[in-house]
């Protein structure tokens, strides 16, 4: 096995050499995807192909001469992405390593490969702090993880408690960002708390499902709201990297059953909530850590039943909302995943001495055959 990783972003580079390094695996740059001004008849066909996917995806149509120009911008950047896949076969290299691999070039770069025979590894920041996500197959919802819960549970009674999951709680720190203000009055009442998304993240644009923004999910969650049992409420709170914001949306429909809460900590919200609302935030994932029951409204790999419920319409979310005093939780099937996450799912990196490098190398060898794990699930 060897492997080629693409040098973006330029802050990963190290991450993809110690990671290599640590499991014996021969890597090198793949070299940096930029424009060039012409394509080939075969990149313009599968542009053509891409685009007119995106079109029936959105139900939508552009005037010939915008369509014309994204495909020429669509093939040309198809043809780079192929010199640059057809290079690392032709230098022996076996997989291709990038980050996050869900928009933009790293996406072309991810079709690309997947249609010339090299295989991949994506890899994208992990909710516990010093951990990295590394999957062959993509990040977030499009990754390995099953959805299975008796896939956990099996593991979970395999696998003595190593404490893991007790320092993610520990090491569990609000991000820093953008000071907004609060808006409508919390209350004392029962809420569920709904942590926003930044605008723009692939998260929502890929993974997203029928909410197809942060705007759309504002309005859907207000809406829904109303059918809370009396006396409950949502409180939102704005992600603090997102820069833009959303204090005007928000603004209009602030009332009885809606409130924001910009100034208390992510997780003081989470552990005084009923429950937390969200498409996929990973804040989602870490209300797991608390006991708290979650529901989520577009992809995500933290939706195993037992552990998250789903929401997958209008109607769907009307229900869980109505419903909401009954929302429950499986505690033990939700430490078994959660400690598969933090024993086997996510890699430590920086690496911080032998053992973890021992570790981290199995993990890298494991994803570059294309497994999540070494155990296998007893036959039943």
């Amino acid at each position: 096995m060897k492997l080629a990783y693409y040098p973006g972003p330029i802050s990963k580079i190290a991450m993809w050499r110690d990671l290599a390094a640590a499991a014996g695996v021969p890597v090198r740059s793949g070299g940096y995807m930029f424009g060039v001004p012409f394509f080939s008849p075969a990149d313009r066909e599968m542009a053509e192909l891409r685009l007119a996917g995106q079109l029936e995806r959105n139900r939508a149509t552009w005037p010939a001469g915008e369509r014309e120009a994204r495909i020429r911008k669509m093939a040309r950047m198809m043809h780079r992405a192929r010199l640059l896949c057809e290079a690392a076969l032709g230098r022996g290299m076996t997989h291709l390593g990038m980050w996050n691999g869900q928009g933009g070039r790293r996406r072309t770069l991810n079709l690309v490969a997947k249609q010339i025979g090299l295989r991949t590894l994506f890899a994208e920041l992990a909710p516990i702090a010093g951990h990295v996500t590394l999957d062959p197959q993509g990040v977030n919802a499009a990754g390995m993880l099953s959805a299975d819960p008796e896939y956990y549970r099996a593991w979970g009674a395999a696998h003595a408690d190593s404490g893991a999951v007790d320092c993610w709680r520990e090491r569990l720190v609000t991000r820093a960002g953008v000071s907004r203000d609060n808006q409508g009055e919390t209350g004392s009442g029962p809420f569920l708390f709904v942590p926003l998304q930044v605008r723009g993240d692939t998260q929502i644009s890929v993974h997203g499902d029928w909410i197809g923004s942060v705007p759309a999910f504002i309005d859907e969650v207000a809406r829904a709201a109303q059918h809370l049992p009396p006396g409950w409420r949502v409180v939102f709170r704005e992600h603090p990297s997102d820069r833009q914001g959303n204090a005007e949306q928000l603004g209009r429909l602030v009332g009885p059953r809606v409130a924001v809460d910009n100034a208390t900590d992510t997780f003081e919200l989470v552990r005084r909530s009923a429950g937390v609302v969200t498409v996929n935030s990973s804040v989602g994932m870490q209300a797991l850590l608390f006991g708290k029951p979650v529901l989520v409204l577009g992809r995500s790999n933290y939706a195993v039943p037992g552990v998250a419920a789903t929401a997958g319409s209008v109607e769907d979310l009307d229900a869980a909302f109505a419903g909401a005093k009954d929302w429950d939780i499986d505690l033990t099937l939700a430490d078994a995943f959660l400690r598969f996450l933090a024993d086997e799912y996510y890699v430590p990196w920086p690496i911080a001495d032998a053992a973890t490098r021992e570790r981290v190398g199995r993990q890298v060898r494991s994803r570059l055959e294309g497994r999540l794990t070494d155990w296998t699930q007893p036959s039943s």
